[in-house]
């Protein structure tokens, strides 16, 4: 809930392997818990817009609040990891 703990997972998606897949794929054996479940509600309401809080933590975290690029781009990278979780629970 700290606004560090936005700018390290944005970072990791960002900046882990080649891209949000490879994420994705270390996150995959883990996603049928029901942590992973709660984890993903969470980052479904703190990333719903970029005037969610977790963009907002992140923008505030690099000292730029009112960079709406910057919690775009946040905003897009969790929604894409998000995308990848729901396709791989339906098929």
């Amino acid at each position: 809930g700290e606004n560090k703990d936005a700018y390290d997972l944005i970072y990791v998606l960002q900046n882990y392997g080649s891209s949000i897949e490879d994420v994705f794929e270390r996150l995959r054996p883990l996603l049928q818990s029901n942590a992973a479940g709660q984890a993903l509600v969470i980052l479904e309401r703190d990333f719903r817009g970029i005037d969610s809080v977790g963009p907002k933590r992140l923008a505030e975290f690099l000292g730029d609040p009112s960079n709406e690029a910057l919690r775009a781009d946040a905003m897009g990278s969790v929604r894409a990891l998000l995308g990848l979780c729901r396709e791989s629970s339906t098929g």
